[in-house]
């Protein structure tokens, strides 16, 4: 304290010169502005601060690191579309969502029976939104409507929300052939040369019979 040139009266308390004392040093602290307000450089600490200072909407605390600093560096081109259709495809995107379809009450006709929530019911709108590399939990189902929620005009409203998931596999394919039938081979005609066989045959037969005559009786 020797070293600090104090303004404390003679009877201060002690709490008032450990915070003289404190506050003659704060030059000391490292104030690094240049990184602070670098969605790329920013100590992690500090990230929520910046995405509060930059108006980030839609914000979780246990997102990964990545996902954090690209939701802060997208901010201000996410403020200059906000209240489009664009913006609510590009806030389910956000969520790695791979299939996204968005249909507003004015484009129902050609789906009216998938969406005849929407019939006769001006500035309404649907989201479907379908995955296929993870599963499906109510957590994943609470970000999808907040970040539809946060994107969207105060106008338009939400009536019907699907979240689903898709499997896709590699079925293998077996193919079989089966083959029947007949060969047949016709050749030219030929003809063949007789030959006599050194080999003779001979035969003896004896024929006998007996004639019977029958006459009518003699008067």
């Amino acid at each position: 304290m020797s070293d600090v040139v104090t303004i404390l009266p003679a009877n201060a308390t002690q709490l008032e010169r450990d915070v003289e004392a404190a506050a003659a040093r704060i030059g000391d602290v490292p104030y690094p502005v240049d990184t602070l307000w670098n969605p790329d450089k920013c100590p992690v600490v500090f990230l929520p601060w910046l995405a509060w200072a930059l108006s980030v909407d839609l914000w979780k605390s246990d997102w990964p690191e990545a996902r954090k600093r690209a939701a802060i560096k997208r901010s201000i081109a996410w403020h200059r579309r906000k209240g489009t259709v664009g913006a609510v495809r590009r806030a389910i995107a956000m969520l790695d969502m791979e299939m996204i379809e968005i249909v507003e009450w004015f484009q129902v006709e050609a789906k009216r029976d998938t969406y005849a929530v929407l019939h006769g019911r001006p500035y309404t709108f649907a989201v479907n939104a379908g995955l296929s590399s993870r599963s499906v939990s109510m957590q994943m189902w609470d970000e999808l409507f907040d970040a539809i929620w946060e994107a969207k005009n105060v106008r338009s409203h939400l009536m019907q929300l699907r979240l689903y998931l898709t499997q896709h596999c590699i079925a293998p394919r077996i193919g079989a052939a089966a083959y029947f039938g007949e060969d047949t081979t016709i050749y030219p005609y030929e003809l063949q040369p007789i030959e006599q066989s050194e080999e003779t045959y001979y035969g003896l037969a004896h024929y006998g019979a007996e004639v019977g005559y029958l006459y009518p009786r003699a008067s």
